[in-house]
């Protein structure tokens, strides 16, 4: 593909270049083509240009020339992938979490697509207005010129997600400081979900994550790899063919820098999860000054309901605030320090255990003592959080 000449000729037609896309719709498990996600990525960048239909659902249309410019490529092949990229979008399922009922959910986000006339049209379902038009609160800000360059599908996915997670802490200086960056972790099973080389479309694959309250990536994957609807089924070649493509190219592409690892566990170093370490490229000690971070910046709220979605103990808001608190507001580390207390014998007193093993950055393999520690005696609601600290110091 061809590098894109046309993004003065975008802003004058959209007016702006950078486009609000859902969390919601970010974070869903899918499969999907780059062309797919770059005609999406037009369409929300023009949403505001949509006609609503009499059925409720919004309409975008694009004449092939406009695509042809937008995508950079004079070759003429766009022309042939449009129709089948209409039929691929027509219906499309994504997966989710619903976060008020924590279930796994499945919607269609384009009721149809349709490529006729030299006019390429997506319908999207009425369900979802609220995630693609004027979104308020949870989205994420992306830039088009950006997106229209990646070649990889899997580069493009994996951008948008670390963007969406990166945002949250972009208020807080230490973590903004170049050379510390932003680290973030997501288990494999869920990873190979979210990259599309597991369908999560497939009968068997939604079975396993529709039922119960909390979907299970890990079984969801082994069912998809005995049905032998998934791809790279060695982490190792998954790694390779996947994950270090698209760091690759986010690197030379956007204004983040990725470094990544894998995290392994058990008897043998089986590869549980990937960490990411996130730095912007334009974040220096010299440009970056302290500042006071007004709570209200980093929604605690949102992080609460985050925390609550995978922990499925009943602990109060007060010590799942404690708890992020520990962990400077950072979910993936309240993540993995809850996936180490399922492995303990037995935790009298939850919330304590969490913030120590926080604080003390306990690790897979890993093995600690749930009796006779102070924290165990602590009430599990009304925390104070400085006579927390001070007892766990104390250990």
């Amino acid at each position: 593909m061809k590098d894109n000449k046309n993004s003065t000729n975008k802003e004058k037609k959209y007016g702006i270049n950078s486009y609000k896309k859902s969390n919601l719709l970010i974070s869903s498990k899918y499969k999907s083509t780059i062309t797919e996600n770059k005609i999406q990525a037009i369409a929300l960048a023009s949403i505001q240009n949509a006609k609503e239909n009499k059925a409720g659902n919004l309409e975008c249309t694009f004449s092939a020339a406009e695509l042809r410019k937008l995508f950079g490529d004079d070759s003429g092949s766009l022309y042939k992938r449009l129709d089948s990229t209409a039929k691929k979008m027509t219906g499309s399922v994504i997966g989710y979490t619903n976060e008020e009922t924590q279930s796994f959910e499945y919607i269609s986000v384009i009721s149809k697509a349709k490529y006729e006339d030299s006019k390429f049209t997506i319908i999207f379902n009425g369900e979802l207005k609220d995630q693609i038009l004027d979104i308020q609160e949870k989205y994420t800000i992306l830039n088009l010129t950006t997106m229209m360059k990646f070649e990889h599908v899997y580069s493009f996915r994996l951008y948008e997600y670390i963007k969406s997670e990166y945002y949250k802490k972009k208020y807080i200086v230490q973590e903004r400081i170049k050379g510390m960056g932003y680290e973030m972790t997501i288990p494999c099973a869920e990873m190979r979900l979210m990259m599309g080389t597991v369908d999560a479309n497939d009968n068997k694959v939604k079975a396993v994550l529709s039922k119960g309250k909390k979907p299970d990536y890990n079984k969801a994957v082994e069912v998809a790899e005995k049905e032998k609807k998934s791809k790279f089924k060695e982490w190792k070649e998954f790694k390779r063919s996947v994950i270090d493509v698209a760091v690759k190219e986010i690197n030379e592409l956007t204004e983040l820098n990725i470094e990544c690892k894998t995290d392994r566990a058990g008897i043998g170093g089986k590869a549980v999860g990937i960490s990411f370490i996130i730095t912007d490229k334009e974040d220096t000690i010299s440009n970056i000054e302290p500042e006071v971070i007004d709570e209200k910046s980093v929604d605690i709220l949102d992080l609460i309901d985050e925390v609550r979605s995978f922990i499925t103990d009943n602990l109060p808001s007060s010590d799942i605030k404690a708890i992020l608190e520990s962990a400077d507001l950072d979910v993936d580390r309240v993540r993995l320090a809850y996936e180490l207390s399922k492995r303990q014998k037995q935790i009298s007193n939850l919330t304590g255990w969490l913030i120590k093993a926080i604080r003390e950055n306990y690790q897979p393999g890993i093995s600690t003592k749930s009796k006779g520690n102070n924290f165990n005696n602590f009430p599990q609601s009304n925390v104070d959080f400085d006579v927390l600290e001070n007892l766990l110091l104390d250990n």
